[in-house]
């Protein structure tokens, strides 16, 4: 009897550790999901040091580092049960501060002894373009027919087969060139030529990215599928200039600045789009709202886009 007590004793201890250990894995693997998901800076505001919040219960701000933890409450949005206390620490700033190192730490108890599990991550600041990148996905057939859509510059009077890695591919900032590839069911390299009168029987389709309000005359871009305004000038302490998304607050808070409004029938808060891409010279391929955004960036831009066949 003492024999097998001792065998059911401790298969019952080894199921306890085992998940106690998968409960503290999960905890962990879902705070770095989530810390990946939020924006650079918010990462930075709360992660920002020593200070208290009026809830001590739920959240506990360290005064030795840039880290916080927490103990029966939320960390990253993420539930932490009582028994278990997670920790997130960030590496130092360094000269340009566009990269840390997260340590994320969930500690536990089982047996009268404390274990824990350590995730590591990188956590990069968001350095974009001035709009969302150019899909090929997004265009209908693309899953079936990706292999007959080709990225297309103008040059000269004609428009020539090109990368989609391309610098001179598309240009929305003052230049005003947007994206275009045209699909042909006739196998194509790397610098062939399409006149402009081959296009015309071919479909050619403009990547129209992500926009809203900024105010009520001027339209802005915005990041991802987000209300975020991607944003131009100086970041990183001064030192980096570029394209990016930031925000603001303290490590209680913190606020992203968004677009003002949408324009109608355009995009929308929670449509998950990036940008749309609109057929040029075959309308019928086209609904109502692919058709509207292309002709509110056309019109809030001055009626002027260049580099467009048609």
């Amino acid at each position: 009897m003492g024999v097998v007590t001792a065998i059911y004793t401790n298969l019952t201890n080894k199921s306890k550790e085992n998940l106690r250990y998968s409960a503290a894995t999960r905890i962990a693997t879902q705070i770095v999901e989530n810390i990946q998901s939020k924006c650079y800076d918010e990462l930075i505001h709360r992660c920002s040091g020593a200070g208290t919040n009026g809830n001590l219960s739920e959240v506990e701000f360290s005064k030795d580092g840039p880290h916080r933890t927490v103990n029966g409450g939320k960390i990253f949005d993420v539930k932490v049960p009582v028994g278990y206390s997670a920790k997130v620490e960030l590496s130092n700033a360094k000269d340009l501060d566009i990269v840390r190192n997260v340590t994320v730490t969930v500690k536990y108890k089982i047996l009268g002894f404390e274990r824990n599990v350590t995730l590591y991550t990188v956590k990069q600041k968001e350095l974009l373009e001035q709009t969302n990148k150019p899909d090929l996905t997004m265009i209908k057939d693309y899953a079936t027919n990706g292999s007959k859509y080709y990225s297309i510059k103008k040059v000269d009077a004609n428009y020539i087969v090109t990368t989609t890695s391309d610098p001179d591919w598309y240009n929305y900032d003052s230049a005003k060139i947007p994206a275009l590839v045209v699909k042909s069911e006739t196998a194509k390299n790397i610098g062939d030529v399409f006149a402009q009168s081959d296009l015309t029987s071919l479909p050619v389709y403009v990547w129209v990215p992500r926009y809203a309000r900024k105010n009520t005359s001027e339209l802005t871009f915005l990041y991802g599928t987000s209300s975020y305004e991607i944003q131009f000038g100086t970041m990183s302490n001064g030192k980096l200039i570029g394209y990016y998304i930031s925000g603001s607050g303290t490590n209680t808070g913190f606020n992203m600045p968004v677009a003002a409004s949408y324009y109608g029938n355009t995009f929308t808060e929670t449509d998950g789009k990036t940008g749309v891409w609109y057929c040029l010279n075959q309308t019928g391929l086209n609904d109502g709202t692919t058709t509207t955004i292309y002709n509110q960036l056309k019109t809030s831009w001055g009626n002027v886009v260049n580099n467009i066949p048609f």
